[in-house]
């Protein structure tokens, strides 16, 4: 009798046959990414978060976008938030780069051309946008005289291939991050409050 096992690479299937036996993956970061792939579809639910665990500590902005549609693919739902948490991540940015003279006639502002609720609805114009207009959206969702804010960490990660690539083949997910930037930037709408009749 013989089980042909063609979705796993022989490597990551010995590594979790171990772990079933023993409960421990000595490899776990060098191959936490096709393990967690392994355990969600054997529903190795230990593993799987032992595998998310590894996949938030080794985050970057190179590999953060792949990392968040391989959390999308397998439900892994801690390391989908802890990844769109880094692509939202405040560092402090570098002063932005002199304006040319006449740089910028005949075109209108970013704002008037797409406004910020498109982009988030529609973040396949992102590619189109410079860096620097890509900062220029970031900073509306921001502090409006710049302080406490930074752009450079998310404009870094959507200048990577693995970002580029996820606008073109998971859309959703690009739109999930930037509302989730909004979200914490922007202070949430509610009816105002009443005042109290003086007496």
């Amino acid at each position: 009798n013989r089980v042909d096992i063609s979705d796993v690479d022989p490597d990551v299937f010995k590594e979790m046959m171990g772990f079933i036996y023993t409960g421990k993956a000595p490899n776990l970061e060098k191959m936490a990414d096709n393990l967690l792939a392994a355990a969600d579809k054997y529903a190795l639910e230990r593993l799987k978060v032992m595998c998310e665990e590894a996949l938030c500590n080794s985050l970057s902005v190179e590999n953060v976008a792949d990392t968040l549609i391989l959390a999308d693919l397998h439900s892994a739902e801690q390391l989908k938030a802890q990844a769109i948490d880094f692509i939202n991540r405040q560092v402090s940015p570098p002063p932005p780069p002199p304006q040319k003279k006449g740089m910028g006639r005949g075109k209108k502002k970013l704002c008037d051309e797409c406004p910020l609720p498109f982009l988030f609805t529609s973040p396949e114009c992102l590619p189109f946008l410079s860096r620097h207009h890509r900062c220029s959206v970031l900073r509306q969702l921001g502090c409006k005289d710049g302080k406490n804010w930074n752009s450079n960490h998310a404009t870094d990660i959507m200048e990577t291939a693995g970002w580029k690539s996820m606008i073109q083949s998971h859309p959703h997910l690009v739109a999930e991050a930037f509302r989730a930037l909004a979200s914490a930037q922007c202070p949430p709408f509610g009816l105002p409050r009443k005042r109290l009749k003086q007496s």
